[in-house]
């Protein structure tokens, strides 16, 4: 029986597949350093990512970020946000084409976004 770590990336993308990409990045680094080198070379799988309140820092899409295209941005407050839109001014999501935001009624972003 072959376990998981020989089985070719693709299949291990298309197992994955189904499972929450918010989750396979947060949990791939509990794995291993080799399981998360893998898994962020699965395009596929950050195609289209959705976040719910602050699962993990907006620095741990920056591996994936190249592969990013839609984004999904659930109930997160405005220190986050701020640290995601200066990575999007900053051309780390490349390919995004669509930023979805569902904010918190308090939340307010200053646009254009303040540098210190």
């Amino acid at each position: 029986m072959t376990s998981f770590h020989h089985l070719p990336t693709e299949i291990l993308c298309h197992v994955l597949s189904g499972f929450d990409t918010a989750d396979i990045l947060a949990g791939s680094y509990l794995v291993s350093k080799t399981w998360h080198t893998r898994l962020i070379q699965c395009a596929p799988l950050w195609i289209h990512v959705k976040t719910e309140k602050e699962q993990f820092s907006p620095r741990a899409l920056l591996p994936v970020a190249h592969h990013i295209q839609k984004l999904d941005i659930i109930d997160h407050h405005h220190p986050w946000l701020q640290l995601l839109f200066e990575d999007i001014k900053r051309g780390v999501f490349v390919n995004l084409r669509h930023l979805k935001l569902n904010l918190r009624k308090t939340c307010q972003i200053p646009f254009p976004l303040e540098h210190d």
